[in-house]
């Protein structure tokens, strides 16, 4: 049995990822889907691209999921 996978996204994503999908299946241009979602058709190539290559993960933003930085355990020096 295939193992599924959680994807969190946010309204905007979801919205571009059907887009997408449109655009994928020649239902759309990618001029057309680029306007409403109030991106450059350029940009639409480019996310074409990432979920031909990652799924529909490569919709979502690249940082989201990673470490954070400066907020570890901070040691501070006392004053005297």
């Amino acid at each position: 049995m295939s193992e599924q996978e959680l994807l969190v996204l946010s309204t905007k994503e979801r919205d571009r990822l059907k887009m997408l999908h449109e655009v994928a299946k020649d239902q759309l241009t990618q001029r057309g889907g680029a306007g409403p979602s109030r991106i450059r058709d350029r940009w639409v190539r480019e996310l074409l691209k990432r979920v031909k290559e990652k799924g529909d993960r490569g919709i979502v933003q690249g940082l989201r999921g990673g470490h954070r930085t400066g907020g570890g355990q901070r040691v501070c020096a006392q004053r005297r």
